[in-house]
């Protein structure tokens, strides 16, 4: 069947079909630059182009209009057109906000021109090139200006805790930064040697600058990351997980670090920038670029000119002059002077001490170690290379009745020594002996804080003796002419004298000893190397001590009329006297009590919270029938699995009590030891525990020694805070 032919009265002109976009572009662009150039055939096609995109016919409206406008600015010297860019450079220069009103005025006179038809006429190719190049520059300054231009200073951290004098910088103005300031983007800071400062950020981030460093915090203009700016020094930051913002970033002049979430430690040097990682993962790259490195904790990198370097992070840092050192395995190594080899020595114990962490860490409470071999084979070194450097981690146990008690020494007689580090006081002393001198050369480190961790180190490269604490220069003795070579030999001995005597209470964490006189960016890597691979073991190490800050026992008596005398906390005997031995609300803790029996039959009785119920530890006296056990408050056995003891409390004497309490899950554990030794031992469920009040004693919250007719002198009383501890922040 045949399709019926259409009217020829509603026939037209054939159908072209749209016009392809990018051939309109090109005619649209040939426009613009000459607006005579396109054939009739070519305006035809434009023409049809603009009627089926009505959008496109604005768009091209609005160029050339702008063309017009340009044009007639530029008029004036077209000959000129470095000065038209100059001026264009200079709006931008005036101002974010003068540029963008002046591309919205251009804007709204191009707008208001639309209404009326523009006059056209031909444009020269060299004027479109100009106004091409023109809007061009345009458009990059436009586009560059949100990210080179000055944005004003956001509030990045707050100062939680300033030691020693911290400046921000503004020219030539300084001003001292106090606990409480906020700390802005844009302000250069300076910490002075021997001072830090810790910053804390709304995230909970810690950063903590150390002695000598200086730096800037600085936000990401489109994220606003966390950026911070370090040209020398040492920061320990504790980074909170970045998840919205982006990685935090610390640059120095060699390398950066971006941080999602870790813990760190950054020692910038003129040369080189180290960066150690206790824990989580930091990603490492060179400024100038290169495969960037992935460090995971106990790991360390370091940049510099020759490239990124990546190894497993330790201290003492290297054995290449390590004479001496609490190895790592757990056995002391000493340098065998015959063979240059370390080899496995041997400390012997006296009295009251024990090693814990794997043998790492020495707990002296009244005893001491020594070794004739290792003192040996030390002098024998010292002696052939004049030079020595000691650096040691040590927690004292007191300031109160502490005179010159030997932390090391090397044999030491007594009255005359090759070297001594001791306490006295609150300060620490190391005395060196020279060749020919009767009296030692004396050098003040300065004092230390009891129950703390300090990094102490000495150095002496034979003719000047220098002492640090914490990586900081404390003190120095210099023009000593006389040299080593007529030291003697004798023992090593931690904790006394080599007899025994002149007993230091307390710990050391780490011990090392070497034939070379370190400089002082080496005792601050040192101390900082240290600090990264150890510093959270040591909190767990550490004790409250409460009577540190001051010495009312109103504070915690109740009963008794308890008096201050000779550093220490004394009773009237009475029915019902007592001492209380802590805070409230403690779970699982440890408690440390220095105690000594001067008079009464006992018992004494120390109650304990165990899960908001009560145990009672009943000690007894020497010579009487009472034995040392462990009760609930109506007077009977503890339920649950106990071990008792026949030992009894001495009269005469101090006596270090320590107890543990454990909770787990729906058990619970109580650990008596006494000078060290174990005496109680108890597992069970504190809801079996009676719960009986008594109308003489406090709140079962609180541990207390119950003295009743007893006269006793409390030296010492010391809490660890389990609970409390496990949350503890950066700095401890």
């Amino acid at each position: 069947m045949n399709e019926p032919v259409p009217n020829s009265a509603d026939s037209g002109p054939p159908d072209r079909g749209p016009l392809d976009r990018t051939h309109t572009d090109l005619l649209i662009k040939q426009y613009v630059e000459d607006r005579l150039s396109l054939s009739p055939e070519e305006l035809d096609q434009l023409i049809e182009a603009l009627r089926a995109q009505p959008a496109l016919a604005i768009e091209l409206r609005t160029q050339l209009l702008l063309d017009d406008l340009l044009a007639q600015k530029l008029a004036f010297d077209r000959r000129n057109f470095l000065a038209q860019v100059g001026q264009r450079i200079g709006d931008f220069e005036q101002g974010e906000e003068e540029l963008f009103s002046q591309v919205s005025e251009l804007r709204a006179l191009a707008e208001a021109e639309l209404v009326e038809k523009p006059q056209h006429h031909r444009s020269s190719k060299l004027t479109m090139a100009v106004v091409a190049t023109l809007a061009a520059s345009l458009a990059v300054i436009a586009f560059l200006a949100p990210q080179y231009w000055p944005v004003a200073p956001r509030p990045m951290a707050e100062v939680r805790e300033v030691q020693g004098d911290v400046f921000t910088v503004k020219g030539d103005q300084r001003a001292l930064v106090r606990v409480g300031d906020t700390i802005s983007t844009g302000t250069p800071l300076e910490v002075r040697s021997g001072a830090r400062v810790q910053l804390e950020y709304r995230d909970k981030t810690y950063v903590e600058f150390g002695s000598g460093t200086k730096f800037e915090l600085v936000a990401d203009r489109k994220s606003q990351a966390k950026l911070v700016r370090i040209d020398q020094g040492e920061i320990v930051a504790r980074v909170k997980p970045q998840k919205d913002l982006g990685p935090m970033v610390f640059s120095t002049p060699h390398a950066r670090a971006l941080v999602v979430g870790t813990e760190l430690r950054l020692t910038v040097e003129p040369e080189q920038t180290r960066l150690d990682v206790t824990e989580g993962k930091v990603n490492f790259e060179r400024l100038t670029g290169g495969t960037p490195l992935l460090v995971s904790a106990n790991h360390s990198g370091v940049a510099n000119q020759t490239g990124l370097v990546l190894r497993d992070l330790k201290w003492p840092d290297s054995d290449e002059h390590l004479l001496f050192t609490l190895h790592e395995s757990g056995i002391p190594h000493v340098r065998n002077p015959e063979t240059g080899n370390p080899r496995e020595t041997e400390l012997e114990e006296r009295g009251p001490v024990r090693s814990i962490h794997s043998g790492e860490v020495y707990a002296l409470a009244g005893g001491s170690y020594f070794s004739s071999e290792a003192g040996e084979d030390l002098v024998t070194n010292i002696r052939g290379k004049g030079a020595f450097t000691i650096e040691a981690i040590v927690i004292p146990d007191s300031i109160f009745r502490v005179k010159d008690s030997r932390i090391m020494a090397l044999g030491d007689n007594g009255k005359q020594a090759n070297f001594q580090l001791l306490q006295r006081d609150d300060d620490l002393i190391f005395n060196l002996w020279t060749d020919g001198s009767k009296e030692p050369r004396e050098l003040k480190l300065g004092d230390v804080k009891p129950d703390r961790p300090v990094h102490v180190a000495v150095a002496f490269d034979g003719q000047r003796l220098t002492g640090y604490l914490n990586g900081v220069a404390c003190g120095e003795v210099t023009e000593i002419r006389s040299g080593l070579t007529t030291w003697g030999t004798g023992a090593l001995s931690l904790g006394s004298d080599a007899s025994g005597q002149h007993v230091w209470r307390g710990m050391i964490c780490g011990l090392a000893i070497s034939d070379k006189a370190l400089a002082d960016f080496e005792v601050v890597k040192s101390a900082g190397q240290y600090q990264t691979l150890y510093a959270r073991r040591d909190v767990g190490l550490t004790w409250d001590n409460l009577m540190a800050d001051g010495f009312d026992p109103k504070r915690f008596a109740a009963a008794g009329n308890w008096q201050l005398v000779d550093d220490s906390w004394t009773n009237d005997a009475g029915t019902d006297a007592w001492f209380g031995l802590g805070p409230v609300g403690l779970k699982n803790y440890d408690l440390l009590v220095d105690v000594h029996w001067e008079k009464g039959d006992g018992p004494l009785r120390m109650t304990l919270p165990v899960n908001e119920r009560r145990g009672v530890v009943v000690l007894a006296k020497s010579g009487s029938e009472q034995k040392t056990s462990l009760q609930d408050m109506g007077g009977t056995p503890m339920s649950g699995n106990s071990v008792s003891s026949d030992h009894v409390l001495p009269q005469g004497r101090t006596t270090r009590l320590e107890v543990k309490v454990r909770l787990h899950k729906d058990t619970a554990s109580l650990a008596v030891t006494c000078d060290g030794e174990p005496w109680l031992d108890w597992t069970g469920s504190p809801d079996e525990l009676p719960e009986i009040e008594s109308s003489t004693l406090p709140s079962p919250k609180k541990p207390v020694l119950v003295t009743a007719n007893n006269v006793v002198r409390i030296e010492s009383i010391k809490i660890r805070d389990l609970n409390r501890m496990a949350s503890s922040a950066i700095g401890q």
